[in-house]
């Protein structure tokens, strides 16, 4: 199965030390370089690029590839895990029949926000209407966002008819931590910098080989929430019943 990538050069590093490192062998990256200056932050002009060439990427692929072909569309700031089986990541959108599958931005069962920094998606008309949509979206809103806009396309009507949302072993940090021990991969999301990125990479690879690096990982993550305030309004949404 294709795995289509945009790499920035402030990005470089994430995609070689980490995205490469646990690549599936029935995996074929499809990279896409796009030359743009500056440190990648979240929000950045160069960080919306970024986005927004996923979008034109997937697009283009989508022109190129066969109708009803699988392929996947993956930010780099992720490491992947021997784990990861792409005939499993296949059964999770050939079983219920789906177009596409999200990443979940939430582990709540009752929220049902996309992540777009991974997904897995068949070529059909709707997932191109989908994402040409929400291209066109970007590009005539002031902030360059493709999570926000597919979020605002997709009808709850068509949920688990024409797109869905994979298992939390398909992990985000925004779904919170720690990560579930079965996790297939990691999604370093809800971090602002590649060096915030890459210490959280580095991090989750160290809690995997001991009882006292998840721990550690447990510990560093509570610390970090505290600091930037999301840990009280995390408590805040749980005792609320809140998202």
């Amino acid at each position: 199965m294709n795995i289509l990538t945009v790499i920035t050069p402030s990005h470089e590093r994430l995609y070689r030390e980490f995205f490469l490192k646990n690549l599936p062998q029935d995996a074929t990256v499809l990279e896409k370089h796009l030359q743009t200056t500056g440190s990648g932050t979240y929000l950045s002009n160069e960080w919306q690029d970024g986005v927004t060439a996923k979008l034109r990427w997937a697009l283009e692929h989508l022109d190129q590839s066969q109708e009803g072909s699988l392929f996947v569309l993956s930010d780099i700031d992720i490491l992947l895990y021997p784990s990861l089986s792409m005939g499993d990541l296949a059964a999770e959108i050939n079983r219920p029949g789906l177009d596409i599958a999200f990443q979940r931005e939430s582990a709540r069962s009752d929220w049902h926000e996309v992540n777009t920094g991974f997904y897995v998606a068949r070529n059909t008309p709707y997932v191109r209407e989908l994402l040409a949509r929400a291209l066109k979206l970007c590009e005539s809103s002031e902030t360059r966002n493709d999570q926000t806009a597919i979020n605002s396309i997709l009808d709850p009507a068509d949920f688990n008819v024409r797109w869905g949302l994979l298992p939390t072993r398909y992990y985000a940090r925004s779904q919170c931590f720690p990560p579930p021990r079965n996790l297939v991969l990691h999604h370093a999301n809800c971090t602002h910098s590649v060096d915030q990125k890459i210490t959280q990479l580095r991090r989750v690879e160290a809690s995997n080989h001991s009882s006292v690096g998840r721990l550690l990982l447990i510990l560093s993550e509570v610390w970090d929430y505290s600091i930037d305030g999301r840990l009280f309004g995390l408590i805040r949404r749980r005792l609320l019943g809140k998202r």
